[in-house]
């Protein structure tokens, strides 16, 4: 209960902060640029939906799973929020 009630909190907060900049901390030598993301969806279990701008090189060469940092941040708010934890590059339109 205490759960559903923290991830609903944090799932408006960030709904109303919305945009990010995405950090990969992936050891991988060719490795997703920084980037500002925009979030669409927080699920029922804490997953962020967001898109990234393709790279220009087959995305099947990068690390499919990797770690990330998500700051997110508004100039007109009282509050930020920072999010540690693994991004998993989805391509597939029907597993979305």
């Amino acid at each position: 209960m205490q759960r559903d009630k923290n991830l609903q909190f944090l799932s408006k907060k960030i709904k109303e902060l919305k945009n990010a900049i995405f950090y990969a901390h992936s050891n991988s030598p060719l490795r997703i640029n920084n980037t500002i993301i925009q979030t669409f969806e927080v699920d029922e279990t804490g997953c962020l939906t967001f898109f990234i701008k393709r790279p220009s090189q087959h995305i099947s060469h990068f690390d499919q799973e990797f770690p990330v940092a998500l700051n997110y941040f508004k100039k007109d708010k009282d509050f930020f929020i920072n999010i540690f934890g693994n991004a998993k590059i989805v391509n597939d339109a029907e597993a979305l």
